[in-house]
């Protein structure tokens, strides 16, 4: 919207309807402008019904709306864990093969114990 400024007399406000897409979820709205850049995102409270959102505002700028996924969340917890279990996993087959190193790992906790 056009100008970026403040478009309204104070304490009034423009209702603004966007059209979003039905197929995403998680949907906000956000506005930024050019005196930041565009490199200030504000979310923006919205009401999102159907394919529709609507908000209200004092001023111009850019609006758009983005869904957010839980894609690098998962992601992220999947590769974690998938770590955690080849150290697991590897420690196992590595004490297996040399059961030395585990009686030596399971003794060196009390000469630690004396020491102190």
């Amino acid at each position: 919207m056009h100008p970026e400024s403040v478009l309204t007399q104070p304490g009034k406000v423009i209702k603004v309807t966007l059209t979003v897409d039905t197929d995403k979820s998680n949907i906000a709205i956000y506005r930024s402008s050019e005196t930041t850049g565009f490199s200030v995102w504000t979310k923006i409270e919205a009401d999102i019904m159907g394919d529709m959102a609507h908000f209200k505002t004092q001023s111009g700028g850019v609006y758009v709306a983005k869904s957010h996924s839980h894609t690098v969340l998962i992601v992220a917890l999947v590769l974690s864990l998938l770590v955690v279990v080849l150290v697991i996993v590897g420690g196992i087959c590595y004490f297996r093969k040399n059961p030395n190193k585990w009686k030596k790992l399971k003794k060196s906790p009390k000469n630690l114990q004396d020491r102190i």
